[in-house]
């Protein structure tokens, strides 16, 4: 019997940057380091790990160091990525913009919060170029990660998402991604009616402009589950689900034209897309539907431990306890980043 991977091999690309196995999100880790090796372009991270989870891999696998720096890895522990990053880290104040904006983009999805908020200093950040707006942006946003009442990073963050939004010098798909985040921000945090009118009417003009039909389908994805919180958080769920429905329609279409180099972002947009449908449909109480997803998300992405969460919190919340203590089981197999959470529902069932 060939025993099953553990949580260090699954998620060793935040160690290594090169280990194209495991979820699909340890996956674009690696992504990341082909790209930090070859030159190639680093997108922005469409979903941003979580503050501990560099610590949670660590206490499920002790054998993987603990980092705050990717420097203090010895040398000869380095992967060839890896080398590349921290040579990148050590030159950073004589690198460009656009470099440096790599170079934080492969951090952040590292989950190097501390050390990225550190690193970014607001002297880098002058002019509001695209490079220098997305850099200050990273900035604010890991201050938000280490500190979520970190008031005054929480009010730079918008600011700095509404320069994004407004500035007419940037290309239609930032301003356009930067004014969906803004409805999304001010839909489930804020619950600001007022500023999301204010935006998803901005973002619906974007949407609507000459240039709107080369956006990339990721992209036209992201719109339509982003604006679908706003009929959602109102109860008016045919609403939700004719976006998401749209949603789901592009995320297929950006699969099926995507290039064996982007395929992977393509592949990682189905999480978040069917985390988002099935929330909806148990929230409408349609509970086939709601289960029809979630076991989608756990089809698609099984390594992943919050996948299998999002199932069995929902089969525990519809009173199906034998099931859910199966897939709680399998998380806190799979490890990080749930494995203590999933450890906690077990405990309910001895």
């Amino acid at each position: 019997m060939i025993p099953s991977p553990s949580s260090g091999q699954l998620l060793a690309a935040y160690s290594d940057l090169c280990s194209g196995t495991g979820p699909i999100h340890a996956r674009v880790a690696a992504d990341f380091g082909t790209r930090l090796q070859t030159g190639a372009e680093i997108p922005a991270n469409q979903a941003m790990p979580p503050l501990h989870l560099r610590a949670s891999i660590t206490l499920d696998e002790p054998s993987v160091p603990y980092l705050e720096d990717p420097c203090l890895l010895p040398i000869d522990e380095r992967t060839g990525p890896w080398q590349i990053l921290c040579g990148f880290i050590d030159e950073w104040c004589s690198l460009g913009p656009a470099q440096q904006l790599r170079v934080a983009r492969v951090l952040a999805k590292l989950a190097f919060w501390k050390f990225l908020a550190e690193l970014i200093q607001p002297d880098d950040l002058a002019g509001q170029t695209s490079e220098a707006l997305a850099l200050a942006y990273l900035r604010a946003f890991s201050r938000c990660q280490l500190d979520p009442q970190d008031i005054d990073s929480a009010t730079l963050l918008a600011e700095i998402g509404m320069a994004r939004a407004t500035n007419e010098q940037l290309p239609l798909e930032t301003r356009l991604a930067s004014a969906v985040n803004l409805t999304v921000h001010y839909v489930r945090k804020k619950r600001d009616d007022a500023e999301v009118r204010k935006w998803s009417t901005y973002a619906e003009r974007l949407w609507s402009s000459p240039d709107a039909d080369s956006l990339p389908w990721l992209l036209k994805s992201a719109y339509w589950r982003g604006v679908s919180f706003i009929p959602y958080r109102t109860g008016d769920h045919k609403s939700a689900a004719e976006m998401l429905d749209r949603a789901e329609e592009a995320a297929v279409e950006a699969l099926e034209q995507s290039t064996d180099g982007d395929r992977i972002f393509a592949v990682e947009n189905f999480h978040p897309l069917f985390e988002t449908r099935g929330r909806a449909a148990w929230d409408a109480g349609d509970l086939v539907e709601a289960e029809n997803y979630y076991r989608r998300l756990v089809e698609h992405d099984p390594l992943d431990s919050k996948a299998h969460i999002r199932l069995a919190d929902f089969l525990r919340g519809t009173g199906r306890n034998s099931e859910a203590r199966k897939q709680y089981l399998e998380a806190a197999g799979l490890g990080a980043p749930c494995t203590l959470y999933a450890r906690e529902r077990l405990r309910e069932y001895t």
